[in-house]
């Protein structure tokens, strides 16, 4: 199920990143810019095979003219004569002929256009380019059908740059690119050329009104255009803006469709990956990036990954244009990597928390709270591995537990024994203790471990005092439903041991060993010699401040020889423990030997 999540949380991240990259204009912007930044940086210097020629209408061309709109119609029949008798392969006019001028001059450019041996092609354009129906009608009449190529560049709707050209409209018309490369496929990002020099012009541009005295070779054989390269009209903005800016960037648009050609012969083009490409990828690394994020790794591990995946995305994209001309996104992937990241954080976080709660929730009842706070701030307290330590330790059992097990129905002895135990955890809680284990109807406390408790031995002791106080009203209250529940025996002792989690990787138990746990167990069995219900060790009582003695009523019931031991050891008790009419002398001896439980 959290796979599940995750992978839907990966899903969701990429479609959200991939519909921000085509309808966030701010986002599509700055993807435009890097994508022009790429194209920009592997534009490639022009070389002599390209085969294509520019004659540029220039300002100086238009200087001897009376004017400079439209383009006299006897220079242009000038121009298309002179070239075509070059011998080219083929001639683009771009220039719109959608006005009428002088007359003789219109009647002669028509009939050169119809003449020529060269085939031409010329500019056209449609209502949706702008044209009014007076336009377009001389157009249709001025240039013959077979001749015209569209000349409209495809601008991009959010940033206005023109990286591709249209390969034909809805009516099957051709570009002029196209028709001039014959080729029908569609170009939608140009693979730009640079000059050899500090110019940006790939191809040569030769000006119009020099054309004349050039000689045929230069023309021959190639793939001629004419048109405007004039410093403030027809210029249109390229990819070449990201690198060198937009007045050096926005180039002729003659110069853009010998481009287009040059892409069209060389089939050197770029194009765009798809959602289909895309969002695999997307997922792939987002669905890693919020592993990554949901990891208990260092923040600068995390760091370093993240930043690996997108060296290794920004790598592929490179690898994509340059073997493949395929362009991906690459701000988008990253943005996606962040995203995934930081809800891979998110959901570590709550994640994190839930434990906190639960384990606080869980733990709360028999661990005292600020224990708990304290292994939230350090869980590697709990750790495997252990310390030597000086705890009090507290063993209960109930007398005749045995017994009382083979009469009880199993669900009504559970029942009971849970209400017990929970109320002997819950009072261990309170008095800055957790309990280490049940055995059975026993229970095991530890004091002063995991949290340091400065007065562990007063609290061991005051806590065995309230354990006997409930034990003794659980058991009346029993008692009085007919059900025969036995006194609860209670052993203290301070020693050192060693605690710690202690078992494998996968299970372990927050435990402590020692001769100290033994001497505490013993003591609890020793009860049931001494006629009492708490056994208090030396130790013990030697560890409490001995103003504390008299307020908790402590008093010397026996000397004991444990099993293993040579020296005996003084035994306490608590006065409230002490049943009626007790005295030292109903001991059956000062001095007893215990051989264990």
């Amino acid at each position: 199920m959290q796979a599940f999540g995750l992978l839907a949380i990966s899903l969701l991240i990429s479609l959200a990143c991939w519909f921000s990259s085509v309808y966030f204009s701010p986002l599509t912007q700055v993807e435009n810019w890097l994508l022009d930044l790429r194209v920009a940086l592997l534009a490639q210097p022009a070389t002599d095979t390209n085969n294509i020629v520019i004659v540029g209408i220039t300002e100086e061309t238009l200087e001897g003219l009376r004017y400079r709109q439209p383009v006299d119609r006897a220079l242009l029949a000038n121009l298309l004569e002179r070239i075509d008798r070059a011998s080219p392969t083929v001639i683009g006019l771009d220039v719109l002929l959608d006005q009428a001028t002088e007359p003789e001059k219109d009647q002669r450019l028509m009939h050169v256009l119809q003449t020529l041996e060269t085939p031409v092609f010329v500019a056209y354009a449609t209502p949706q380019d702008n044209l009014t129906k007076r336009q377009l009608d001389y157009l249709n009449m001025f240039v013959p059908q077979a001749k015209r190529a569209l000349v409209n560049l495809r601008r991009d709707s959010v940033d206005g740059v023109v990286r591709g050209v249209l390969a034909e409209d809805s009516s099957g018309l051709q570009g002029l690119a196209n028709v001039m490369a014959n080729s029908k496929r569609q170009i939608e990002i140009l693979a730009l050329q640079r000059g050899s020099g500090e110019s940006l012009s790939a191809f040569p541009v030769y000006p119009a009104h020099v054309i004349e005295s050039l000689p045929d070779f230069w023309f021959k054989g190639k793939q001629v255009l004419v048109g405007a390269s004039l410093p403030m009209q027809d210029r249109y903005p390229t990819s070449f803006q990201a690198l060198y800016g937009l007045q050096e960037g926005a180039r002729p648009g003659v110069e853009i469709h010998a481009h287009a050609i040059s892409n069209l012969n060389s089939e050197s083009d770029y194009q765009r990956l798809g959602a289909a490409a895309h969002l695999p990828v997307f997922l792939l690394f987002t669905w890693l990036a919020l592993l990554v994020g949901k990891s208990d790794w260092h923040w600068s591990i995390k760091f370093l990954c993240i930043a690996s995946l997108s060296v290794i995305l920004w790598a592929v994209g490179i690898g994509l244009m340059l073997y493949f001309q395929l362009v991906p996104l690459v701000l988008t992937p990253l943005l996606c990597l962040l995203l995934a990241a930081g809800a891979g954080v998110v959901v570590a976080s709550r994640q994190h928390r839930s434990q906190k709660i639960f384990i606080r929730r869980a733990m709360s009842h028999y661990i005292a709270p600020e224990i708990v706070a304290d292994l939230q701030k350090h869980p590697e307290k709990l750790s495997l591995g252990g310390e030597r330590k000086e705890l009090s330790m507290v063993f209960t059992d109930i007398a005749g537990f045995t017994s009382l097990s083979e009469r009880l129905e199993p669900p009504i002895l559970l029942d009971l024994l849970n209400q017990y135990l929970h109320g002997m955890s819950e009072i261990v809680a309170r008095y800055h203790g957790i309990v280490d284990k049940y055995i059975g109807d026993a229970v095991v406390a530890l004091f002063n471990a995991p949290l340091d408790v400065s007065d562990h031995a007063l609290q061991a002791v005051l806590c065995a005092s309230e354990l006997d106080h409930f034990a003794q009203a659980f058991m009346r209250n029993t008692n009085a439903q007919g059900l025969p529940w036995g006194e609860t025996r209670i052993g203290v002792h301070t020693g050192e041991v060693i605690v710690g989690n202690m078992g494998g990787e996968k299970r372990f138990d927050y435990t402590a060993v020692g001769d100290a746990m033994n001497i505490a167990s013993r003591l609890e069995g020793a009860n049931k010699y001494l006629s009492t219900r708490i056994c208090i060790s030396e130790n013990t009582v030697l560890a409490i401040n001995c103003s504390k003695h008299h307020e908790l009523g402590i008093e010397e019931v026996a000397r004991v020889v444990l099993k293993g031991k040579a020296n005996a050891m003084r035994v306490y008790t608590l006065h409230s423990n002490l049943p009626p009419g007790w005295s030292n002398t109903k001991l059956p001896c000062s001095l007893i030997v215990l051989e264990g439980k």
